[in-house]
Parts: C-alpha cells; structure tokens; sequence
C-alpha cells in the first residue's frame, strides 16, 4: 500500500507540473517612444501627436510607436500605431485620439502564448 501511495502522489505531481507547464506572458505597451506626424507614410514632424496639428503641417497620419513589457521587463519589440486624420476617429478630440492610438497599438501586441525575450546587458 506504501509503494501505491507514493506512485500516486508522483503522479499527481507529476501531472501538476506538466498541466501548469503552459506559460502565459503578459504583454503590455509601454512608454511611448515617439509620436509624429505623416503625410502618406513620409515623415512631416517628430514632435506633433495629434490630428488636428498634423493637418496644420500638411499631414493626413499621426503615428504613435511604443516600447513593450513582457511580464513587466522592457522588451526590443516595439508596436506601431496610425490613426488617419481624415478619418472620424482623426477628427476627435485629444483624449479620444489617444484612446483609438492605444487601442490599436494594444492589438499589435503578441499573443499571451508568445514567450517574452531574455534580455542581457550585453543585449542592451
């Protein structure tokens, strides 16, 4: 009956580890690293962030690119949000534009099932 004991409680160790074997990592948007304005992809200007300064230079995209976390470390992968100024969402207020340039960039990030990047020092 011992030796049954001990088989069984290896295996529910066993299984414990292997069905919690399955990571999930928590991507997030971090700081922003640059906000500009465009016109057709080209830049115009590094320090406008929102739509309605873009037009004023002749641009018709605002783009927002953000460094990531991966479960709270800075990654290299960075995401790249546009949002049209001609559009209905480039012709919102600020805090709208913000929201939608999050938004979007939030869809960009990886999927929980990608593993995070071990950075080195050396890396940096």
């Amino acid at each position: 009956m011992k030796n049954k004991t001990y088989t069984l409680a290896l295996l529910l160790l066993t299984t414990s580890i292997f069905s919690t074997g399955t990571h999930a990592f928590e991507w997030k948007l971090g700081d922003i690293k640059s906000q500009e304005c465009l016109k057709d992809s080209k830049l115009i200007n590094s320090n406008i962030k929102y739509c309605h300064n873009c037009r004023n230079d002749q641009g018709n995209l605002t783009s927002w690119t953000f460094h990531t976390t991966c479960n709270g470390v800075v990654q290299r992968r960075l995401v790249q949000s546009k949002l049209n100024c001609n559009s209905t969402a480039g012709h919102k207020n600020e805090t709208d534009q913000k929201e939608e340039h999050i938004k979007k960039a939030r869809e960009l990030l990886p999927p929980s099932t990608q593993a995070c990047k071990q950075l080195h020092v050396d890396d940096e």
